[in-house]
């Protein structure tokens, strides 16, 4: 990825390549063809999403970092526990809950399994606790079906009866589903990340393959606690990973944005070696035969 250091030599290189060719009719293509180059550059730099690992377990032992419960409606108490090294549920609508909370920006990341059954609303939810608090929620395979899907909505109550107590399932239509074809075995990694008052959940299956939500708002402040349910025997949590995110990431998520005003291009936020700049291209209508933006160079700067 460039430095700054050659980003600048890259703006001295245009401003005056772009002053001679600009003599030359004969090299309109050339300039219009290089000025191009470079804005795609620009537009399809890599971003660096800076993270750091916060929270870890394996489960190889004991839940000392968890609280445990269970949906009140449906069950007299928790029954899950910690067996060959994974998190395992002998009975549907169980949880664990982190005993530390965690301030956004973050991740979460769990491994999880299905070796038995299927149920039509979902087979797990990850929860940003809250005081509505939002879920990530995951159906593999259901009888006839041949599809994995994902949802975001609201979470399971834990004292609420009825269907409505259920939370989202991954059939309501709320536009943040997204599916792919099953595979087998039942398993893989689901993700949920929280920042700039955004949740998206995504998961990935055994072979590697990905879908993902949506950015959904959650403007809940304040520190979350992780809830992971399970609804039904046969389910198995492993692996549970809890990331800090960087400014540089939460940048990530709006930078490389383009505003076109009267045929400008003005560039908010590029990443740059996980540092944000600005920058601004001008339109040139001088050159005739298409069209020809050449980069302002006083307007590379950091951004805000």
């Amino acid at each position: 990825m460039p430095s700054l250091f050659i980003i600048l030599r890259v703006v001295r290189i245009i401003f005056y390549t772009t002053t001679i060719l600009k003599e030359k009719d004969k090299m309109k293509k050339a300039t219009i063809y290089f000025t191009t180059i470079l804005i795609s550059s620009f537009l399809m730099l890599p971003l660096i999403q800076a993270e750091t690992l916060i929270f870890s377990d394996d489960f190889t032992s004991n839940l000392s970092n968890w609280s445990t419960g269970t949906k009140e409606s449906l069950n007299d108490a928790p029954e899950i526990y910690v067996e060959d090294g994974r998190l395992t549920w002998p009975q549907g609508y169980d949880y664990i809950e982190t005993n530390e909370s965690f301030t956004p920006p973050i991740r979460v990341e769990v491994d999880l399994e299905r070796t038995q059954g299927s149920v039509g609303c979902k087979d797990f939810s990850v929860e940003f606790t809250g005081t509505d608090g939002i879920a990530g929620v995951l159906r593999l395979q259901y009888g006839a079906t041949t599809k994995d899907t994902i949802n975001l909505g609201s979470p399971i109550s834990i004292t609420q009866g009825g269907s409505s107590g259920l939370g989202v399932c991954v059939n309501d239509t709320t536009g943040y589903t997204a599916e792919m074809e099953t595979v087998s075995p039942h398993q893989g990694t689901v993700a949920m990340t929280y920042m700039d008052n955004k949740v998206k959940f995504s998961f990935t299956n055994y072979v590697g393959e990905t879908i993902e939500t949506p950015w959904k708002n959650f403007e809940e402040p304040g520190s979350k606690k992780i809830r992971i349910w399970a609804t039904a025997a046969f389910r198995y949590v492993d692996n549970v990973r809890i990331y800090s995110l960087s400014d540089a990431s939460q940048g990530s998520e709006n930078c490389a944005s383009v505003n076109l005003t009267d045929m400008n291009i003005d560039m908010p936020c590029i990443m740059i070696d996980g540092v944000k700049y600005q920058a601004k291209f001008n339109f040139d209508p001088s050159i005739q035969g298409g069209l020809y933006w050449k980069l302002d160079p006083s307007s590379l700067k950091l951004a805000q």
